[in-house]
């Protein structure tokens, strides 16, 4: 799905960014924000399959972010929450 139907959904402002929280448990990118010039982009999705299949674990099951131009570390793996922040 594309993160900015999800925005749009939650009537999020477009200027919003939104922060991103893995189901690790701890480290550097446990939590990340995505500015809105991520957040609007038609190509940032938040993948729930790969080629068709359900992500599996090593991909970021249950779901996972994906953000051209993000860097890799960037792309969260394990998503748990997604929040718009006020911008």
């Amino acid at each position: 799905m594309r993160l900015r139907d999800l925005a749009d959904l939650v009537s999020a402002d477009a200027a919003a960014s939104f922060r991103l929280t893995s189901l690790e448990k701890k480290g550097g990118y446990r939590q990340t924000t995505m500015g809105s010039e991520y957040v609007r982009d038609p190509l940032t999705l938040v993948a729930l399959e790969l080629n068709g299949e359900t992500l599996d674990l090593e991909h970021g099951y249950p779901a996972r972010m994906i953000a051209p131009g993000r860097p890799g570390v960037l792309q969260t793996k394990w998503l748990s929450r997604i929040e718009a922040m006020d911008a």
